[in-house]
């Protein structure tokens, strides 16, 4: 996915503002992700792999970041599927522990981020600009995802 996802997306954004856009996107998500979730039972079958999946994206990006930041031991390449949860509840906790410490952790440096890049392929890298590009356009088709599980009328468990 990431790899794919990466041509189009520029590799640092054409000003602060568009980063700063897209952190409060980046932030938003897990108070957008329970607000879509109200909707829905809380173990409706459709949601775990929803939330599986986010949460599994965003080890990913952790990882990315890791590497790309500079801090030592982490994987060489950007992974996603590694792990997914059984419980709603536990997935989607998962998701918010991770989302809100990769936010912090990006949040605090400034812009100093925008150069930050690392492995994502065999010889291909990315920068976190568009690693969290693809990573927006993500968290939106999770959104849009659940909000289809309402709009479908698909609430019966």
């Amino acid at each position: 996915m990431w790899a794919e996802a990466l041509p189009p997306v520029p590799r640092r954004p054409p000003s602060e503002f568009e980063w700063e856009d897209l952190l409060v996107r980046i932030e938003v998500m897990p108070k957008a992700l329970r607000v879509a979730l109200e909707q829905l039972p809380a173990q409706h079958p459709s949601v775990l792999p929803v939330l599986a999946a986010a949460g599994d994206r965003e080890a990913g990006v952790r990882d990315f970041i890791e590497r790309a930041s500079g801090e030592p031991g982490r994987p060489a390449a950007l992974k996603t599927g590694a792990q997914s949860t059984a419980v709603h509840e536990d997935a989607l906790d998962r998701f918010v522990r991770i989302r809100t410490r990769n936010f912090a952790m990006l949040q605090r440096r400034g812009i100093d981020v925008w150069n930050w890049e690392a492995h994502v392929a065999d010889g291909e890298t990315a920068t976190i600009h568009q690693v969290l590009t693809v990573l927006s356009q993500e968290d939106v088709k999770a959104l849009a995802a659940l909000r289809d599980l309402t709009r479908r009328g698909t609430l019966g468990c």
